[in-house]
């Protein structure tokens, strides 16, 4: 999944237990919430740019990376 440009945070839960395998950030994002991926067991893969100052305690908590 790639997010879009000009999305800058990614809030508590958003995704939380989805099956998602693969993140791509854009460089606008700045903050990803506390939970945002909690649960994910499918995710393999994350790509995080350079503009990213926040990933928020458990954000991506019992995911399978």
């Amino acid at each position: 999944m790639e997010f879009p440009e000009g999305l800058e945070r990614i809030g508590p839960g958003a995704f939380q237990g989805s099956r998602i395998e693969h993140v791509e950030f854009s460089a606008s994002l700045r903050a990803i919430a506390r939970g945002a991926f909690a649960k994910c067991a499918n995710l393999r893969s994350v790509e995080i740019s350079e503009g990213l100052e926040k990933i928020a305690a458990a954000a991506f908590g019992m995911c399978g990376l």
